[in-house]
């Protein structure tokens, strides 16, 4: 996910929320939402899974960090990098200690490459928007007896983990505080045979988009070409499949 993902979200969550009371009507008092996570459901699939009364995971299903993901240019390198709203802090913290300790050309050059101080305000702020809706979410369901329950789970799966893909398995799911159910075998098959045929139409798709945003490069001048950052020029051919085997 890239720089506040969280916003359209939370919008679609509250637009199926809101479609399918009108569909069951009286008769969706009651009744549970469940989330099932075959294999990856993280970062904002993460912040959908807060939206219902539980996930069920599967034994090698992770969830993820909700620190919010920021993608910009690099001009000096012209290449697009990504980075979390959590690095903002530890950057700052370096220039500090830097400083502090004497170094201060290596501080100030550091300093000139940064980007401007207004931008970077934002980008933390994005920290603070990523927990609001993430409470208000599992205050919708899961947690929603539990305010203080709902608060700090937020400001955890938002705050506490150093790597966006830190892997937040069933038991460190369970000693956050969500509410999870791990399939029984019987469940497993189907899920994770859905899961797979909805993984590889997504490949599909992708080598589609790929092939089309290659013929579009071709129509560009040579010029134009030679300006645009490598990695949008010549992305990754492959998917990231990442070797799943079926169960």
């Amino acid at each position: 996910p890239h720089f506040s993902p969280s916003e359209a979200l939370y919008t679609l969550i509250s637009y199926v929320h809101t479609k399918a009371k009108g569909a069951l009507g009286a008769s969706m008092t009651g009744i549970g939402l469940a989330y099932i996570a075959p294999r990856w459901a993280k970062s904002a699939a993460t912040l959908l899974v807060c939206s219902g009364n539980s996930v069920m995971m599967t034994p090698v299903a992770e969830l993820g960090p909700l620190d919010p993901q920021i993608t910009r240019m690099n001009p000096l390198e012209r290449r697009t990098e990504s980075f979390s709203s959590l690095h903002i802090e530890s950057t700052l913290e370096l220039l500090r200690k830097e400083f502090a300790q004497g170094n201060a050309d290596l501080a100030q050059g550091l300093l000139q490459r940064l980007q401007f101080p207004i931008t970077l305000g934002g980008f933390k702020q994005s920290l603070e928007i990523g927990k609001r809706y993430a409470n208000k979410l599992l205050l919708s369901r899961m947690l929603k007896d539990n305010a203080e329950a709902a608060r700090q789970v937020a400001a955890q799966l938002v705050e506490d983990y150093a790597n966006h893909g830190f892997c937040i398995d069933i038991d460190e799911a369970r000693s956050l505080g969500l509410v999870v159910d791990e399939l029984s075998q019987p469940q497993f098959r189907p899920v994770w045979r859905i899961y797979k045929l909805v993984r590889r139409k997504a490949e599909l798709r992708a080598m589609q988009h790929k092939q089309g945003m290659a013929e579009r490069l071709k129509q560009l001048p040579p010029a134009l070409l030679d300006e645009l950052p490598s990695d949008i020029v010549d992305p990754d051919p492959s998917p990231d499949s990442k070797g799943e085997e079926d169960g």
